[in-house]
């Protein structure tokens, strides 16, 4: 069983802002992603997944950009 979170988190001006919300597959907030990204369209507002569960792969950081 994998202690990975996906996140999917609103960003403002690329600095992230709030999660949208939380899900259990990459393929889940994949989805959410983008149906964000089109609900929510704006040039400086998007969405993006942080993945958490993964400091060893990633130097220790807390998440990792989708």
């Amino acid at each position: 069983m994998s202690n990975k979170k996906f996140v999917v988190t609103k960003y403002f001006d690329s600095y992230p802002t709030s999660p949208y919300c939380v899900c259990d597959t990459i393929e889940e907030a994949r989805k959410k992603r983008d149906e964000a990204n089109n609900k929510y369209r704006s040039a400086i507002t998007d969405f993006h997944i942080l993945v958490y569960g993964d400091e060893e792969k990633f130097n220790g950081k807390p998440y990792r950009t989708e």
